[in-house]
């Protein structure tokens, strides 16, 4: 009675004492994974901030960068249009004089025609009209001192006077353009580039000419675009611009020419040995940037607008070779603080609120599964009671079985000639331990005659192959004869060759094939059972997700309720999932229901179908540890015992599952394959655990052989699998080691084939 006691214990309690942990760890997990989130949307706007406020500089730059460049490009064409223009509106004027004055002569047109032209002037003064006779002479020219002299005598720098310029670069009826350096009005030291305009005036016989100088223009350009900067505070806010005397750095490096936010540096000579308020000399540093890369972004600590204290500050700096500019824009992340710190409230609330209803309905939704466990397990308990004593009376059966199973072992060193005998070798020969020395010749002294050359021959290779033997022969024991079935095995240990092995009193051998078919029966009951303590464990697993999603449901309903955002949809929805995952728990009870049925009448059945209903029941449990399933099934039938086929498979299924797990694979692969091969059904499973030791192999099928801890593993698994297959089901199985590739990585696993013939009568 003690011990069906402690067997209802195991069988009802624990499971619910399970279901219960379940369900809290996963409330907490549901909790903490929920905090996870929310701080990876933290981090995540951070990391978005930054990505945005760097392209938003980046781009900033980059456009005004855009501008200098189209604009410089644009300049020498700009000019010319504008000095076009400013050309035909002097041969207009020319003409409206010349037929204003045709009772004059030329020369008194042309001095009325110059004083006219002498009042023009454009572009601030600087752009002005001069006029060359035929003989190459200045008729008119802002600098009085040029009236009268001749461009022959005016080199350029190249050393070709004017006039050769002009009159090569004359086209007739055209607007002509010419390039060569001359004074300026107001600096008449120095030449400077100048882009001229010229047209010949047929009626007067004279050439008007005017011009811009190449530098004004690009210096009012400049003008202009440091004026567009300053007015545009919104687009351009914390951008600079720099002229820069000496890339390399010193204490007149550069000029502020721009700067939106610090209008007191406009004009300012900068020094490169100014520090940040974390003691960086970061003018250094973007200077280095700039000389090594020419663009790059730089953080600093830096006076920010409206604000006492520095602050961090990253900066985009650009240098632009053709003016010697650099244009820079920045940004401040502490302007994502506010954003972040109001995040960080909403989310410590939300969470305040998720683990006191969590774990409020968690406790209730407790106490209704240890109800609904107690129910469902009792009618379990019901099921196993009924075999309860039959089991225990067969489990004293097996154990006085094992007693007179009569089995010793012995063990021999060949290099010390050294052998010893187990107490059931004594009882096997019928002799005192204490009497006789166990030796060799002692031993061959009870092998019978006629069985001794094959005894010697047998040890004889086991010494020399390595290989373990096995050999069944005669033994004489005071004028009786008895069957031993004597296996053994080498081993080196140390540099000794030691043999190891068993011998087994086999005589009574047709009263032992009988108890052994009783024993059968009582080891498929025992794996029975251990497979319904692995349902248990199934169960448990089968039922996590839904006990998950009720959990989840009810604590979102009642959140909702909490902030009067529950509507009759929302609580429809919400009960309605209770309901599907209640219903889907009742259904796994019936389809574990339906696999412990005692129905043994053969049926014609789709062997796809039978392996996708074993499959279903371990379904929870293998998908919590990412077990893959890589099928390649054949719909193929035939007639056979749907149940217990389902039970070889789960041991099989559940072997896989337990190697993968101890061998700690990364990616855990099951491959199934049921195919027809002749006429029968072949049903192949491969794992990518490893693979069985080629020493124990060959064992795995035997009773009680186990490779797990004696408290996970009773070693019957396999052996009823193949005794189901081939006496109940008619069919056979076998194992071995294969080579694996898929999606190009090599695995090594185990093999499990089994063959059921397809029409069975």
């Amino acid at each position: 009675m003690e011990k069906q006691k402690n067997y209802k214990f195991e069988i009802i309690f624990l499971p619910i004492l399970i279901i219960i942990f379940l369900i809290i760890s996963i409330t907490v997990y549901n909790i903490h994974l929920t905090k996870k989130q929310l701080e990876k949307q933290i981090t995540d706007k951070r990391i978005e901030y930054f990505d945005i406020q760097k392209k938003s500089v980046y781009n900033k730059v980059q456009y005004l960068n855009s501008e200098i460049k189209i604009e410089n490009n644009k300049i020498e064409t700009n000019i010319k249009e504008e000095l076009e223009e400013k050309i035909n509106t002097a041969i207009k004027i020319s003409k409206n004089t010349f037929n204003e004055n045709k009772n004059l002569s030329k020369k008194q047109i042309v001095k009325i025609l110059s004083k006219r032209l002498s009042l023009l002037s454009y572009n601030k003064n600087r752009g002005y009209y001069y006029i060359l006779d035929k003989n190459n002479q200045l008729l008119e020219h802002p600098i009085k001192g040029m009236v009268g002299t001749s461009t022959n005598d005016v080199f350029d720098v190249d050393n070709i006077n004017l006039s050769t310029k002009i009159r090569k670069g004359l086209k007739k009826g055209e607007v002509s353009f010419v390039k060569y350096h001359f004074y300026k009005p107001n600096n008449q030291k120095k030449k400077f580039l100048k882009i001229v305009a010229i047209k010949y005036f047929e009626p007067l016989d004279i050439i008007i000419g005017t011009g811009e100088y190449v530098d004004d223009a690009i210096n009012e350009f400049k003008n202009d675009f440091i004026k567009k900067i300053t007015q545009n505070n919104d687009m351009n806010k914390y951008v600079f611009v720099l002229d820069i005397h000496n890339i390399n750095g010193g204490d007149s490096y550069a000029t502020m020419l721009a700067n939106v936010n610090r209008k007191e540096l406009v004009g300012k000579v900068l020094d490169d040995e100014v520090k940040d308020s974390k003691g960086n000399f970061y003018r250094k540093e973007y200077l280095k940037i700039l000389r090594e890369k020419g663009e790059g972004f730089l953080n600093y600590w830096y006076k920010k607008p409206g604000v006492i204290e520095h602050k961090e500050k990253y900066t985009y700096f650009y240098l632009n070779k053709e003016w010697n500019w650099v244009v820079a824009c920045g940004f401040y992340p502490d302007d994502l603080v506010s954003q972040i710190e109001k995040l960080n409230k909403q989310s410590s609330e939300y969470l305040e609120d998720l683990i006191r209803n969590s774990l409020f309905w968690g406790l209730i939704f407790s106490c209704v599964m240890i109800l609904l466990s107690t129910i469902i397990f009792y009618k379990i308990q019901r099921r196993i009671g009924k075999d309860q004593k039959r089991l225990i009376q067969s489990q004293e059966n097996l154990k006085k079985a094992q007693q007179i199973s009569k089995i010793g072992s012995w063990s021999y060193n060949f290099d010390t000639n050294e052998i010893i005998f187990s107490d059931e070798i004594y009882e096997i020969f019928e002799i005192d331990k204490n009497s006789k020395k166990p030796t060799y010749e002692l031993f061959l002294s009870f092998v019978h005659n006629d069985d001794k050359n094959r005894v010697n021959t047998v040890f004889e290779k086991l010494l020399k192959n390595k290989k373990s033997h096995e050999i069944i022969h005669r033994i004489k024991v005071k004028k009786k004869i008895k069957w031993v079935n004597n296996q053994s095995e080498v081993f080196i240990e140390k540099n000794n060759t030691i043999v190891i092995g068993t011998l087994q009193d086999i005589t009574e051998k047709y009263e032992k094939d009988k108890k052994i078919e009783e024993q059968s029966k009582l080891l498929f009951n025992q794996s029975k059972m251990a497979a319904m303590g692995e349902m248990i464990e199934n169960i448990a697993h089968q039922w996590r997700q839904p006990l998950s999603a009720i959990s989840i449901s009810a604590s979102g309903m009642k959140l909702e309720n909490d902030y009067n955002l529950l509507d009759s949809n929302k609580l429809t929805t919400g009960l309605d999932n209770i309901i599907d995952n209640t219903t889907y728990l009742s259904n796994t009870i019936e389809d574990f229901r339906k696999y412990f049925a005692k129905d043994k009448v053969r049926t014609k059945c789709n062997i796809k179908i039978v392996y996708q209903n074993t499959i279903k029941l371990l379904k929870s449990k293998f998908d919590s540890l990412d077990i893959e399933i890589i099928e390649d099934c054949e719909d193929l039938y035939c007639t056979t015992l749907e149940n217990e086929l389902v039970q070889c498979l789960m041991n099989i299924f559940n072997n896989a599952h337990d190697v993968l797990v101890k061998n700690g694979t990364s990616k855990k692969l099951i491959f199934v394959k049921i195919y027809k091969k002749y006429d029968n059904v072949i049903i192949s499973i491969t794992d990518n655990a490893g693979g069985i030791n080629d020493e124990i192999i060959q064992k795995i099928f035997e009773p009680y052989f186990t490779t797990k801890h004696k408290a996970q593993g009773t070693g019957i698994g396999l052996y009823m699998t193949r005794e189901i297959i081939v006496k109940h089901l008619g069919g056979f199985i076998k194992v071995r080691n294969v080579n694996l590739n898929f999606e190009s990585v090599k695995y090594i696993g185990a093999n499990f084939k089994i063959s059921l013939p397809l029409d069975r009568k």
